[in-house]
């Protein structure tokens, strides 16, 4: 399996994070980058240097947050025979072989998670229990097995409706409900799943990450084997010499 495109959809609000993220994405990973921008570009400063930038407006008769987040998915059927990389607009990758060169054994019809273990309980993964989430990040497939798996032959406003109604029904919070949606019919399917597990210990594993208010060490950082991605903390332009600083360790000339 190789990955030909990755994307991300984004409010106004997170865009910040597009032209570092396409940045380290398609110079150091080598992919095309796409973003589905739920707003207008013009006077964001948002460059298209690294990746193509796709505006769209709400649809009114589905909620707004778990639309944008599932459009992510949805989207990729336009392109059946391109292999997707499902993003995290805030999350960057900090080295190669996490995201690359481990699935490179990886059948191209079937569908991979590069990061099962980052929600887990007891020390297994939550989505392998009779139930629970599988990180709504880091999924990869051809646009075809995203559309056959996740059933995506439907409207997105029909299929934002269904997972709104679903995650009430659950009593889950409906702007993560697509990780328990997802996992549901992964399990259901199918089509061969390959799940990889992150490095390290526990739902972080070896994640630089704003909630330990993104301490790590340079040497580990330096060698690029250690740290896996970065979970920044927000927005970016408040914190961009810290994210930066910690992107040049990894990667050098950005």
């Amino acid at each position: 399996m190789k990955i030909d495109k990755v994307i991300w959809s984004s409010s106004v609000e997170y865009s910040d994070f597009w032209n570092i993220n396409s940045l380290i994405h398609n110079k150091f990973l080598g992919l095309d980058c796409v973003l589905l921008l739920y707003g207008k570009k013009k006077d964001l400063g948002l460059s298209e240097e690294f990746g193509e930038i796709i505006e769209l407006d709400f649809d009114e008769n589905a909620p707004k947050i778990p639309q944008l987040i599932f459009n992510k998915w949805h989207y990729t059927k336009n392109e059946p025979e391109t292999t997707w990389l499902i993003g995290d607009i805030d999350q960057i990758p900090l080295q190669k072989q996490f995201f690359i060169d481990k699935i490179g054994g990886v059948p191209e019809d079937s569908y991979c998670h590069l990061s099962e273990n980052e929600c887990q309980m007891s020390g297994a993964p939550c989505w392998k229990r009779s139930r629970g989430p599988l990180v709504g990040h880091y999924h990869v497939a051809k646009g075809k097995i995203f559309n056959e798996v996740l059933n995506l032959d439907v409207s997105l406003v029909d299929h934002t409706n269904t997972l709104v109604g679903n995650s009430k029904k659950d009593k889950q919070p409906v702007w993560a409900y697509e990780e328990w949606y997802t996992a549901d019919l992964i399990k259901a399917s199918k089509v061969k799943f390959y799940a990889f597990k992150r490095k390290g210990h526990g739902n972080l594993g070896n994640k630089i990450c704003r909630s330990t208010n993104s301490s790590y060490n340079p040497e580990l950082l330096k060698s690029k084997i250690y740290y896996e991605d970065y979970h920044c903390p927000r927005p970016y332009e408040d914190h961009k010499s810290q994210i930066n600083e910690i992107l040049k360790i990894a990667w050098g000339d950005i």
